[in-house]
């Protein structure tokens, strides 16, 4: 722990006296200060409590032989319940659930031993489904699908291993084919990219823009499939990813180091552990 962390973690500790227990512990953990109770063994135990610098209430957590274990709830600048995501044996497991400021649902992912396993659903402010996906082991796997808010089918495509993957089908509020240029917003209002379509099958360049007007990617289809070179941007502008398609078949992609030794020019092979 580093000695001008000292004052803080005291400052907050006085503001809580009802925690200021012999058994207590402080951990800071990205940034948040977390008291809990340790038992005889020396591990975590009962419930915690997270804090952030002000000494506001931001989360709680139960342990179980020192690993958490149950529900950990984040909450917002307004004390209002942020996320719900439930723990078993130290791992997140089962359906962690987003709220907005208006206890609205509007976002839900489902975990399996710590990763991402199962359904992802992203929802409208009216409470109808926005985007539904599947993930397995991790990576985006299976189909994908979006809805208008009047719950007419959007965009109808999947994904393989994480990649895009086949023939990609959008729809207007009507259930129409679209055929011309159409924006699609992204879940969560982060943004959006516009695409032209043939009998709804997107055809053409593909420009995918940040919720900050930042370009986010662009990319080319074929028939309604992604067909070339997609190439993916970081907030500096700077080129992090490129993927390659044939067909709508992933081929091959290149990504720039963890520590952005290099960016990517030329393809090589596909570095799992690097994505």
């Amino acid at each position: 722990m580093r000695a001008k962390d000292l004052p803080t973690i005291a400052l907050v500790l006085i503001q809580l006296p009802l925690y200021a227990q012999v058994n207590d512990t402080t951990e800071v953990r990205n940034g948040v200060f977390w008291i809990f109770e340790r038992g005889r063994d020396g591990r975590p135990m009962g419930e915690g409590m997270a804090y952030d610098t002000t000494g506001r209430l931001v989360g709680r957590e139960t342990y179980r032989k020192g690993l958490s274990h149950g529900q950990l709830i984040w909450y917002d600048g307004q004390g209002r319940t942020a996320w719900t995501v439930p723990y078993e044996k130290g791992f997140r497991h089962g359906v962690a659930i987003q709220y907005d400021s208006l206890d609205r649902r509007i976002h839900s992912i489902t975990y399996r031993k710590g990763i991402k396993h199962g359904p992802e659903v992203y929802y409208h402010p009216n409470g109808r489904i926005h985007y539904e996906l599947d993930n397995r082991n991790g990576q985006l796997h299976g189909a994908l699908i979006s809805l208008h808010p009047n719950g007419q089918i959007e965009w109808t495509g999947g994904f393989r291993d994480g990649e895009m993957h086949g023939e990609r089908i959008l729809r207007d509020s009507t259930g129409a084919l679209v055929n011309g240029e159409y924006v699609t917003n992204y879940p969560l209002a982060r943004g959006h990219y516009t695409v032209s379509c043939v009998n709804g099958r997107p055809h053409g360049k593909v420009v995918g823009i940040a919720v900050d007007g930042q370009l986010a990617y662009t990319g080319n289809y074929t028939d309604g499939s992604p067909d070339g070179e997609f190439i993916f941007f970081s907030p500096d502008g700077s080129i992090r990813r490129k993927e390659y398609y044939e067909k709508g078949k992933y081929v091959r992609s290149t990504q720039r180091g963890k520590r952005g030794a290099h960016t990517p020019d030329q393809y090589g092979p596909s570095l799992r552990e690097e994505r």
